[in-house]
């Protein structure tokens, strides 16, 4: 991995911390939409681990959005931000060309 995939990787492992922190404070509801969070962030690091995540063309990782369609999650402003940290991280740093 690159020195910025390395560094998006450690990103997404906050936020997989941060979900299992919040997710004692959260309804079956919430609980159902964080799992969802965390495979879609475990498909993440498998496509960084093997080298097959795109670089940044335009598109968004899905985290950050994943998480701000839901007030209940949004109000958990640690995870938010992390999760919009990574986004930018990505939009910034893993840019073709």
């Amino acid at each position: 991995m690159t020195k910025n995939q390395i560094l998006l990787f450690e990103k997404l492992i906050k936020i997989e911390k941060e979900i299992g922190k919040v997710k004692n404070k959260c309804n079956d509801e919430d609980i159902i939409l964080l799992n969802n969070i965390l495979q879609l962030i475990n498909r993440l690091k498998e496509l960084l681990e093997t080298n097959k995540l795109k670089a940044y063309d335009g598109g968004m990782l899905g985290i950050g959005r994943a998480i701000s369609e839901y007030d209940s999650l949004s109000a958990y402003k640690k995870l938010y931000k992390l999760a919009y940290d990574a986004e930018k991280f990505y939009s910034q740093k893993c840019i073709i060309g």
